[in-house]
């Protein structure tokens, strides 16, 4: 097993409330939650973004979404802060799972997003290295969407 742990901070031109919406909501989700340009992120089974709730996806190429996606959210408190575990799969294999935890303070009607990511690969280096690329990539999709 390896480990990474991200940090993200982005000063978002949109209300707290706004933000963790962009970030819960099944489909603002299918628009910017992919690890790339090139890839998709589909939400197969939306659940409510409460605790103990889950929701499962798919993300990949757009002609091949292979990598299974669950979502375990564990605190949800709108507008305030986000707590979720991130589990990828694929053929039947866990790849890596992801503890989420993002903390969102309005300053001046815009929000102050930070967001901690643990990684935990099961299977090396490249996942490490995908899965950093791919929260890189989403969290900036993320707030731009959020600021459209």
């Amino acid at each position: 097993m390896l480990h990474d742990t991200l940090t993200f901070t982005r000063t978002i031109a949109a209300r707290p409330a706004h933000v963790y919406h962009c970030m819960t909501d099944p489909a603002a989700r299918q628009i910017w939650n992919s690890p790339d340009a090139d890839a998709v992120f589909r939400v197969s089974n939306p659940g409510p973004a409460v605790a103990g709730g889950r929701e499962t996806g798919t993300v990949g190429p757009a002609d091949n979404p292979y990598v299974t996606a669950h979502a375990d959210w564990i605190i949800t408190t709108p507008g305030v802060q986000l707590v979720y575990a991130e589990t990828l799969e694929a053929d039947g294999m866990a790849l890596a799972t992801a503890l989420a935890c993002a903390a969102f303070e309005g300053v001046d009607g815009k929000t102050q997003m930070t967001l901690l990511v643990q990684i935990t690969s099961f299977t090396g280096q490249d996942t490490v290295d995908e899965v950093r690329a791919g929260w890189d990539h989403a969290v900036g999709a993320m707030a731009a969407f959020a600021e459209k």
